[in-house]
């Protein structure tokens, strides 16, 4: 399993992806995040693949998990998604992902960073000021 998803607290997660990362990789951790129940108070998702040594990844599986993406917006909250990379490769892929999702009316908001710590203070901005509250795990 070449990612760790971490609940950093009620409303927001971090999946860190490490070594070679594929679409299968991927598609797992977004199951595994739309399967807890936590996932219907999440707001923030970063997706951090700063550690992927190599992510293979086709355009069309990025159009595929945009399209995953989009059916699961239209039942969850809006959800602010930040992805961390710097290879330029797998940028390509997020802006295909991030293109497609808004060609589809998602109302989720996607961007790319270059680093988490970007990317911590982009979700940070227009945070609600009320907390959703979740029952015990």
């Amino acid at each position: 399993m070449p990612y760790i998803l971490t609940w950093e607290s009620e409303s927001s997660i971090w999946c860190q992806f490490y070594g070679s990362v594929d679409f299968d990789d991927v598609n797992d951790a977004t199951n595994e995040f739309y399967n807890d129940y936590r996932s219907d108070f999440v707001t923030d998702a970063l997706w951090d693949f700063s550690q992927a040594t190599e992510v293979v990844i086709s355009t069309m599986e990025a159009s595929v998990m945009a399209a995953t993406d989009f059916a699961a917006s239209t039942y969850m909250k809006p959800l602010k998604s930040a992805f961390v990379t710097s290879n330029p490769a797998l940028s390509q892929l997020v802006n295909v992902y991030i293109r497609d999702m808004d060609k589809l009316g998602s109302p989720w908001t996607n961007q790319l960073f270059q680093t988490v710590g970007e990317a911590k203070n982009w979700m940070k901005k227009n945070v609600q000021n009320s907390s959703p509250t979740v029952p015990n795990a």
